[in-house]
């Protein structure tokens, strides 16, 4: 989080593809978007996973 919005992680926080929002208040949709974004990379990646069989 900076003054100029909400980021996906701070080493980002210049990156405008890093950006969630730019509306810093109420904190609780930003972070309920953070949690709906990592959960849809994350059935993405379990998903690619699971179609790549190794070993």
């Amino acid at each position: 989080m900076t003054a100029d919005g909400v980021y996906w992680h701070p080493v980002g926080a210049d990156d405008d593809d890093q950006l969630i929002t730019r509306q810093l208040f109420p904190l609780a949709p930003a972070i309920e978007q953070v949690q709906e974004l990592f959960r849809h990379h994350r059935a993405s990646a379990d998903a690619q996973a699971r179609a790549f069989p190794c070993a």
